[in-house]
């Protein structure tokens, strides 16, 4: 239930009761004398060591992080520190895209110390474009380098009104 409403692995949690520390397997309430309205400690086992790589300049950046913190919130504390936009790069992690609304906990790392990498993002320049549409002409467009040519049948399409087929 906690790892459900507060995001906390089981295996982040550690429960005690009146000093006694719970998690025997098989181990029920009842064996630990936990009475109705009875209230149990929860601590979370709070940091981590994760380490970031840039390939660009082979420099490594260490951080102590908790396991409830947010890749958004890691972000900022490497633009604070390093002065690096979090725009700039994207981070991975075992060869995946770590998305910013992640969390350290989420990512199940089993050492104390991982390594993640921050990989350079190209400049997303925009560019002027003109597309050719049957019954409307040609019109100009603005697209991103980045943009797909899906992304681009879309933006044609929700300026001309047209539905294009994949």
């Amino acid at each position: 239930m906690l790892r459900e409403n507060e995001g906390i692995s089981e295996n982040l949690q550690v429960l005690s009761f009146d000093g006694q520390r719970l998690g025997v397997s098989g181990s029920s309430i009842m064996d630990y004398g936990i009475l109705k309205n009875s209230t149990i400690t929860v601590e979370e086992l709070s940091w981590k060591k994760l380490y970031f790589t840039m390939s660009s300049n082979e420099k490594t950046i260490e951080l102590k992080v908790r396991y409830t913190d947010s890749f958004h919130r890691i972000k900022s504390v490497i633009w604070e520190k390093e002065g690096i936009h979090s725009y700039q790069y994207s981070l991975y992690y075992a060869g995946k895209l770590v998305e910013d609304y992640r969390t350290v906990a989420s990512l199940n790392i089993q050492s104390n110390e991982a390594t993640l990498h921050l990989i350079s993002n190209p400049e997303d320049g925009v560019l002027s474009i003109f597309a050719e549409t049957q019954g409307k002409g040609t019109m100009k467009v603005k697209v991103r380098r980045m943009n797909t040519v899906l992304d681009v049948k879309k933006i044609v399409e929700s300026s001309t009104n047209l539905h294009s087929e994949d």
